[in-house]
């Protein structure tokens, strides 16, 4: 069906998605893959692919994290597939 990395990355918006308020609470990556039963560095991976397309957005460091970069209605299993899937 969808390899390795695409579910990683569904999973990871899925649980961003959960968490939006519009930028205001942030989800670091060890926090979504304990959250998901997932490795954190496949869902480190997965988050800077999806921040290079525009779909997350993150802050390094103490307080930061990674967010939606826009309402999850806007977003599409397809966004993430197409990045990962070739």
């Amino acid at each position: 069906m969808y390899g390795k990395q695409t579910e990683t990355a569904i999973a990871a918006l899925a649980c961003l998605a959960e968490a939006y308020d519009g930028g205001k609470t942030r989800l670091s990556a060890a926090h979504i893959a304990k959250k998901r039963m997932l490795q954190p560095p496949s869902v480190a991976k997965s988050l800077t692919t999806l921040s290079q397309a525009k779909l997350v957005q993150g802050i390094p460091g103490p307080g930061g994290g990674y967010w939606l970069a826009k309402h999850p209605s806007e977003i599409t299993l397809y966004d993430a597939f197409v990045l990962f899937e070739r």
